[in-house]
């Protein structure tokens, strides 16, 4: 704790010294246009001296075309702009002047025709890799959804997306934090101006954000009443539906939007599952279990937005969602051995209900700016309540049949807010701010048999943060430098601090950043209660109370190169969270799944996406490793986990006639080793996208085949100490999709609300 304090203070120093440099500094400001007077973004913007031409200072416009460069003195300067796809500008300039800078398309002649050159999707700004998805065949790809499938360095399985080699991360639209994953079903690709990838989340994000994807929308304006209205229907082995709709009203300053959403979703699964249990005794386990899920659910959110004048504006959003009635049953048939011998055989049948009750959230925000000061504040409150019940019957031929019975009930508060300054000082900006959360859970188990233990589980949970950051061009490179601290109060406080710094750099047209952080992986809520649950009576499956968070050290290069990305990463992972198996204490033939902290894990990571434009064929190729080196006890011996995995993932849009789109998505992932994990099974996809605009954008069709080769089948062999488990699953993920959208004078809403627990919520 000591060093952390001694390492933490000197960052804070050297912060503090670098931010108190040249405060008297000059500014020149401006935009960038090109001839149809709209705005120029990410261009290169330069400041040299008139009396030789040396480099200054340098900065690059932001989306909207503003920029901003520091001059250190009274004086004349030449600004030199430059962006792909137009002409390099020189012109004159003063400080204190404001410019508006014009650049002409860049054109070149070849055999008597005139190319006209448009710049890459892809670029690297502020050490971000953003892809610019307006106007391109992105942009007809369905919703937000389908358009981060496609970006290089994102990964998508069952709905839900990871960052290569980094993670979860946490998504960002227009600045607002969402909640769960529906809202970018929700949201159309056409609206969707931009995504950028921040692989070194800076200090402002909270210590346990590895990556975070940021949404910038297309702007809207107008005013009046905006609808859109879209219906999803999608077949596999059984019907899946999604329903919509959006509502959009906007007068002047005023903006009041509200969304109505009904998902209703089967599933079916067939899992495998065989358990070696090295004790006194050999006990093995085969399992064949058939699993099916019904899930109904209900989204509603209404919201409010006022532009008090033109640098304040205040809102508040309001959520509500409900499932009534959730439910899972399945059939397992188990076979016993002890020692080779036959021991029994079980059958088992499982209904499970869960009534989650109407969750509800508010988020309120202010933001503002005076003079040069901006200012964002942001709260949030969330209550819910869940209750399941669950009934297991079971038939055993050697022994006694059981019936058990269990019940649960959680109950969730929460309450947080975020404080953020910026201010731009010592030719850069500096940012500063505070956040706090305090959570409250109440998790009641009970079975009346009592073969399970009751427990009464609450867990009250305080973070509070105090963050600064510093960001600044010096010459050709763009430092990022920060500092946050955290004291997390519960039934185990702690306090930490973490570091971060990057540096992004561009020689001509190739442009990288090195970045250093440090994080943290809090275990889920449920990881941490001691509810057990019945699987059979040879397998309980438990949380666990003494889980210790997982600290991670980040080192990443990343680049791009034209139509080329790459990124290298390497990270350990101290007191890493793995999914275990035990021998249940009273009775060493039951085995307990749960969860431990293993010591260290060292990972490396590295993709490459290739991204080429052939006419109208716009392929995208993205080849990538990901390696561990972690050690595993394992009946008396070390298990050497390090077998790689490699991926591949080959994207195909074409534009056909008539405005017709076709894109083609093939991913293979191959068999290697993640944490205790061996993944023996190769997996190889392949979804297709049909899709069709009509009345000038309006309406939209889209046809789509997911998982067409039945490829996305799971099969794991999990080492313990005294156990090795297999378990291997298939469902029902081949699936026929049609959707059907219709929208009418949409403008996007104006919130700007970002929240502040989204983290904390998902822990929940």
């Amino acid at each position: 704790m000591k060093k952390n304090v001694i390492k933490g203070t000197s960052i804070c120093v050297l912060l503090f010294l670098v931010t108190a440099t040249n405060l008297m500094a000059q500014h020149i400001c401006g935009t960038v246009t090109d001839m149809q007077n709209q705005p120029i973004g990410f261009a290169n913007i330069v400041l040299l001296s008139t009396r030789d031409s040396s480099f200054i200072h340098g900065s690059i416009s932001q989306e909207d075309g503003s920029f901003e460069i520091i001059a250190p003195s009274p004086n004349t300067y030449i600004i030199k702009v430059s962006s792909i796809g137009y002409q390099t500008t020189y012109q004159k300039t003063q400080n204190s002047k404001k410019e508006h800078i014009v650049l002409s398309n860049d054109t070149f002649i070849l055999e008597g025709v005139v190319i006209t050159a448009k710049r890459p999707d892809y670029q690297i700004k502020d050490g971000n890799l953003v892809t610019r998805i307006e106007n391109s065949l992105l942009s007809k790809s369905g919703t937000g959804n389908d358009v981060l499938k496609h970006i290089p360095g994102i990964q998508e399985k069952e709905g839900k997306f990871t960052v290569f080699g980094k993670g979860t991360p946490i998504i960002y639209i227009n600045g607002r934090e969402i909640r769960d994953l529906s809202e970018l079903d929700r949201l159309s690709s056409t609206e969707i101006r931009q995504v950028e990838v921040v692989t070194n989340p800076g200090a402002r994000y909270k210590a346990n954000a590895k990556a975070v994807i940021r949404i910038k929308t297309v702007r809207q304006s107008g005013d009046g009443i905006g609808i859109d209205i879209r219906s999803t229907w999608g077949q596999s082995e059984n019907s899946r539906l999604n329903e919509q709709l959006n509502l959009n009203y906007r007068h002047n300053s005023l903006d009041i939007f509200g969304t109505f959403q009904y998902i209703h979703n089967e599933y079916l699964l067939t899992r495998r599952v065989t358990q070696d249990i090295f004790v006194d005794t050999l006990w093995q386990q085969k399992n064949i279990m058939k699993e099916a899920s019904l899930y109904n659910n209900y989204k509603g959110e209404l919201g409010m937005n006022y532009q008090i004048n033109n640098n304040q504006s205040v809102g508040i959003r309001y959520s509500l969602s409900a499932s009534p009635k959730d439910k899972v049953w399945y059939k397992a048939e188990s076979e016993i051995l002890a020692n080779g011998d036959y021991y029994d055989h079980l059958l088992s049948s499982s209904n499970s209900v869960t009534v989650k009750k109407p969750s509800q959230q508010i988020n309120a925000y202010y933001s503002a700016t005076f003079g040069q000061l901006t200012i964002d504040f942001n709260a949030d409150a969330l209550w819910s309540k869940v209750r399941t019940t669950n009934e297991i019957e079971e038939t055993s031929h050697k022994q006694a049949s059981r019936m058990i019975q269990s019940t649960n009930k959680v109950d969730n508060k929460l309450y947080a807010g975020k404080l953020l300054f910026s201010y731009p000082i010592a030719e850069g900006t500096f940012s500063f701010g505070s956040e706090y959360t305090h959570t409250h859970r109440y998790d009641l188990f009970a079975n009346p048999q009592e073969i399970l233990p009751t427990t009464d589980n609450h867990i009250k949970e305080t973070h509070t943060g105090f963050f600064a950051e510093y960001n600044r061009f010096i010459k050709i490179a763009y430092l990022n430098i920060g500092l946050r601290y955290e004291h997390i109060s519960s039934e185990h406080s702690y306090s930490n601090f973490f570091p971060n710094i990057s540096l992004a750099t561009q020689i001509g047209k190739f442009q990288t950043q090195l970045s250093y952080t440090t994080k943290i992986k809090r275990p889920f809520y449920n990881q941490l209660s001691s509810n057990m649950r019945y699987m059979n009576r040879f397998t309980y499956m438990s949380g666990n109370p003494d889980l210790k968070p997982e600290t991670i050290h980040d080192l990443t290069l990343s680049g791009s190169y034209k139509w080329l990305q790459f990124m290298i990463s390497y990270q350990r992972e101290k007191d890493a969270i793995l999914y275990i198996t035990e021998q249940y204490k009273k009775n060493p033939a039951i085995t307990t799944v749960t969860h431990r902290n293993f010591n260290r894990i060292d990972n490396f990571s590295a993709f490459l996406t290739a991204s080429p434009a052939v006419g109208s064929w716009h392929p995208q190729l993205t080849v990538g490793v990901q390696k561990q080196w972690a050690k595993i006890e394992h009946n008396g011996e070390t298990l050497q986990m390090d077998t790689p995995l490699f991926f591949c993932t080959l994207n195909n849009g074409i534009q056909l006639p008539y405005h017709w789109t076709l894109s083609t998505d093939i991913n293979f992932q191959s068999k290697g080793d993640y944490q205790n994990i061996y993944m023996y099974q190769n997996v190889f996809m392949m979804n297709a996208t049909l899709t069709k605009s009509f009345l000038n954008e309006h309406l939209s069709i889209h046809l789509q085949g997911i998982d067409l080769t039945h490829g996305r089948k799971d099969g794991n062999r999990i080492y313990n100490k005294h156990m090795n488990m297999d378990v291997a699953n298939v469902s029902d993920s081949r699936e026929l999709r049609f959707t059907i959208r219709y929208k009418f004078n949409t403008a996007k809403s104006k919130y700007k609300g970002k929240g502040a627990a989204t983290e904390e919520i998902k822990r929940l």
